[in-house]
Parts: C-alpha cells; sequence; structure tokens
C-alpha cells in the first residue's frame, strides 16, 4: 500500500506587477508522478531537487497567463519566493483542484505554509486488500497516533452514491416518457 499526501493552501501570489490568488499543491515526488502533469512549456524539476523542497514549482497554465508568468522566471507565494520550472496545461490524473489554475509544489515546500495540517491522503489498495478495510486502518492510525478527526471515504462509496443519483434520474425520466405516452394516447 502506497500512501500520497497532497497538502493545499491558498496563497497570495506576485509576479512583477500582477497578482492573483491560486492554490499550491505540495506533494512528494511518487505523489507527482501519480498526478501525472503534463507540461505546455518548460521542464519537470530534478527529481533531487523535488525531494529536498527545492523551490523548483510547476506552475498551471491559466494562472501563468494571469501572472503573466513563463518558465524559468521567478514569482511570490505568501512572500516565498518560487522559482517556474514549468507550465502544467492539465493533468492525466483527475485531482481535486484544476492544475491549470494551481501550483503543484514540493510537500515540504508547503508545509510550512499549511502548518502540519493534511486536507487529503490518497491510498492506493493492493488487490489482495479491500478499500474498506484499508480506510478503517488508516482511520484507526490516525486518530490514534495524531489524535486527528478523520473522515474516510472510498471510490467504491463514492461510485455507489454516483449510481444511485444516476438510478433515480433513470426512473424520474421514465415516470416522464410514461406520463407523455399516456397524455398523447388521450389525444389520440
Amino acid at each position: 500500500t502506497t500512501v500520497d499526501e497532497i497538502r493545499m493552501v491558498e496563497c497570495d501570489l506576485h509576479s512583477g506587477r500582477h497578482l492573483a490568488k491560486a492554490v499550491m499543491l505540495g506533494c512528494d515526488w511518487h505523489t507527482l508522478g501519480q498526478m501525472a502533469p503534463v507540461l505546455a512549456a518548460g521542464s519537470y524539476p530534478v527529481s533531487t531537487d523535488w525531494i529536498n523542497g527545492l523551490p523548483n514549482v510547476l506552475v498551471g497554465q491559466t494562472l501563468a497567463e494571469k501572472l503573466q508568468l513563463t518558465e524559468g522566471q521567478w514569482f511570490s507565494a505568501n512572500g516565498k519566493l518560487l522559482f517556474c520550472k514549468g507550465i502544467v496545461n492539465h493533468s492525466q490524473q483527475a485531482t481535486a483542484v484544476d492544475v491549470t489554475q494551481a501550483i503543484i509544489a514540493p510537500s515540504d515546500l508547503v508545509s510550512p505554509l499549511v502548518a502540519g495540517t493534511v486536507q487529503q491522503i490518497s491510498i492506493h489498495v493492493p488487490s489482495t486488500s479491500t478499500p474498506d478495510a484499508i480506510a478503517q486502518k488508516a482511520s484507526m492510525l490516525l486518530s490514534e497516533e495524531r489524535s486527528l478527526p478523520v473522515n474516510t471515504m472510498t471510490m467504491q462509496v463514492q461510485m455507489e452514491a454516483a449510481d444511485s443519483i444516476l438510478y433515480t434520474f433513470v426512473e424520474v425520466l421514465r415516470w416522464v416518457a410514461f406520463i407523455c405516452m399516456l397524455v398523447g394516447g388521450i389525444g389520440v
């Protein structure tokens, strides 16, 4: 089982005379690989730089346009200087945040800005385990070791909720179709 922590913090950004607000995502090197951001310009940071928490970051394309920022430029996030190593066009993996409007940075760089809080932990479940069992173990560990209130949700629960909503929607459409046919039949 691999665990990916993603730390998020809202930042005030400055690039020359341009200002913006954005979310900064802090993640480790493995999680960056899982996110699989696709670059529009620039290059990926070197793994050792990322692991050591150097300020080489990836900036979303929409955010870069707002700041008139290109790869190879320095800018400020909450007073911390960052170096734009690359511009992200999109991510190949679904994420909770639109990466084109965010900054992706090393976790060690973001940690001081979020005061140690973690908003999301992704756990990849091996085929030999069930998602519910892993979620219960993770919840128990975080509750016991860090005394944190934890809400766990598996993708299975999310898929079941989506299926339930879809089923209800289809049933409503069936009744609407039935009523339309009944009214049409009476009209004929």
